[in-house]
């Protein structure tokens, strides 16, 4: 059945988070033209993957006769059901530890670009991508714009909020009840809703979730590679995806009355956007079970290897013999050191004491420009030179600590993938390399 299939592909994350109700099965709905969407899962120590979606309406949970259900203590059932029609989606969830874009659901609702949180495991529904093309995408970003903040927003008279509202439906149904409209209020959080709508966007496509950094890897002569030491956000990586403070800016604030501010209130945060770590800032820690920590380190190196070429960067792994085996898919990485002195070199430790029997921790601190990911086991084994430390619970979510500002992001969800994507993603780029190198003999 379908929940069974999404749990296989999509890995053990899902299946021990939402687990599957034999009992339940997807209902088909009147024939129409299928068209589908996509099921990806872009947060998780299991993220990655994807699986297709026609139309129909699909179910998944936890059950009192399934035992792969998380045991969460609590009375709400974990489970939801997306119902699908052509490339539209709306999802439904019997209990309150679903979120759509950090808001719980109560009702039937259009899923759109939101993301799905389910436990430790957040998803995206989205519309099939087309074949590869060969020229870039009409939609790429450039560096410039994707770093652009955009302009303020455009506060209203309130003149004329005071014409619209009196032919709005909104403010003549208002009237009718007998409730109290606040047309400038209204307006406000229209503009304010389409503008965080417009930041989360771009904030997600400036640092890619692991699905859509092995799209890019795999279709790398148009996707991968567009990030050079030039490029702002060369050598940035995302960590986490996780809820951030978001505050809009206005054009005119002074005229914006207290009680319309009172509309966007509950707007003011950025849900489910990437946490990252920048390695010019300092070195990255990853602490947590050996499992998670190699799952989201295999999504940190499959990151900057896909985002940056060779040139510009090179990756190096520092393991003992015994540990040699669990990072056998980055030995064919196109860009191990070695050949290019422009490049920033990157290394990760995988066991501390390494520190010890090198010159890591001197060239930090000397100032030398290299980038650094460390992975222990114990919050107090990391350096103190870590610029950002990423701390994941035996539940399987985390805690991103910045150290350059002081700050902790509580109840994110870390980004981790497989070593077989992992090793997927090396050989794409692997070709990639010798496509490119095989033009410039020619």
């Amino acid at each position: 059945m379908l929940a069974r299939r999404l749990v296989q592909q999509l890995g053990g994350d899902l299946d021990r988070v939402l687990g599957v109700d034999e009992g339940q099965t997807e209902t088909p709905l009147a024939t129409r033209q299928e068209t589908g969407v996509e099921l990806r899962q872009v947060a998780g120590l299991t993220a990655g993957a994807s699986m297709r979606l026609t139309d129909g309406m699909y179910q998944f949970g936890q059950s009192a006769a399934n035992d792969r259900g998380l045991n969460t203590g609590q009375p709400e059932e974990i489970g939801f059901s997306l119902t699908v029609r052509g490339t539209e989606t709306w999802i439904e969830t019997g209990g309150g530890l679903v979120t759509l874009d950090g808001e719980s659901l109560t009702e039937t609702t259009k899923v759109g670009d939101s993301v799905i949180e389910v436990g430790s495991a957040r998803f995206v529904v989205a519309i099939p991508r087309r074949p590869e093309r060969r020229k870039r995408p009409r939609n790429a970003q450039s560096a410039s714009e994707m770093t652009a903040q955009l302009p303020p927003i455009e506060v209203p008279d309130l003149a004329d909020v005071d014409k619209t509202s009196q032919r709005s439906l909104p403010s003549i149904l208002g009237v009718l009840r007998g409730n109290q409209v606040n047309p400038m209020a209204e307006q406000l959080a229209k503009l304010v809703r389409t503008r965080r709508a417009e930041d989360l966007d771009r904030l997600r496509s400036c640092h890619p979730d692991p699905e859509e950094i092995l799209y890019r890897a795999k279709n790398g002569r148009t996707m991968a590679w567009d990030r050079l030491a030039a490029h702002p956000l060369f050598a940035q990586v995302s960590i986490a995806i996780g809820d951030m403070p978001w505050r809009p800016t206005f054009d005119r604030p002074d005229r914006i009355p207290t009680n319309a501010a009172d509309g966007f209130r509950h707007l003011l945060s950025a849900p489910s956007v990437p946490l990252t770590a920048d390695l010019r800032r300092g070195p990255l820690g990853i602490v947590g079970s050996r499992p998670a920590r190699l799952a989201v380190a295999r999504h940190v190196m499959t990151s900057l290897a896909t985002l940056s070429p060779p040139e510009a960067l090179t990756l190096a792994v520092m393991a003992d013999e015994e540990r040699a085996t669990d990072w056998g898919w980055a030995d064919a990485l196109p860009h191990n050191l070695g050949g290019n002195e422009a490049a920033l070199p990157v290394f990760l430790v995988d066991g501390l004491h390494h520190l010890a029997d090198s010159s890591i921790e001197e060239s930090l601190a000397n100032g030398e420009e290299f980038g650094c990911i460390f992975l222990g086991d114990d919050m107090h084994q990391m350096p103190g030179t870590c610029s950002s430390v990423l701390l994941i619970d035996d539940n399987g979510s985390a805690v991103v600590i910045d150290n350059t500002d002081g700050t902790s992001t509580m109840g994110t969800t870390p980004l981790g993938i497989s070593a077989d994507l992992a090793a997927s993603a090396v050989q794409w780029l692997r070709t990639l390399a010798t496509r490119q190198l095989s033009s410039r003999r020619t």
